[in-house]
């Protein structure tokens, strides 16, 4: 039987979903560098990573955000406690409405996002079968 695009974009999704709830659970530090890896990979304008760290150590990824049409995903890791996401609506550069989700949640919409700019985008595609296969 002939692979068709929906069977493949249905894989990648499944794959993207998968690895990032796995990455989450193993260590959150870990995740969120993981996904800055992801996000940097992606095409230009459509990611954003803000690191913090001391003057002279390391700088970690403290929040990464994915712009998708009007919506941008942020996920923020604070200093002390779970990771924070939500989903913001912009309108013309003007922050109409935040919402808190859950991680799970935030996961889920940003798998599905990531699936729409692998239709759209090699670069995206080669970005998230890096993520997915290590």
């Amino acid at each position: 039987m002939p692979n068709n695009g929906s069977d493949e974009a249905g894989w990648l999704r499944t794959g993207v979903a998968a690895a990032l709830q796995a990455a989450v659970r193993a260590d959150q530090a870990t995740f969120m560098q993981q996904l800055t890896d992801l996000f940097e990979r992606l095409p230009v304008g459509s990611a954003r990573v803000e690191r913090r760290g001391s003057l002279f150590g390391e700088k970690r990824p403290v929040a990464v955000s994915l712009s998708v049409g009007e919506l941008v995903y942020t996920l923020r890791s604070p200093s002390r406690g779970p990771l924070v996401a939500e989903r913001t609506h912009v309108v013309r550069g003007i922050a109409i409405k935040t919402a808190p989700l859950s991680v799970e949640d935030w996961l889920e919409e940003v798998s599905r996002a990531l699936e729409e700019q692998a239709k759209l985008s090699t670069q995206a595609r080669d970005a998230l079968n890096t993520f997915i296969n290590g």
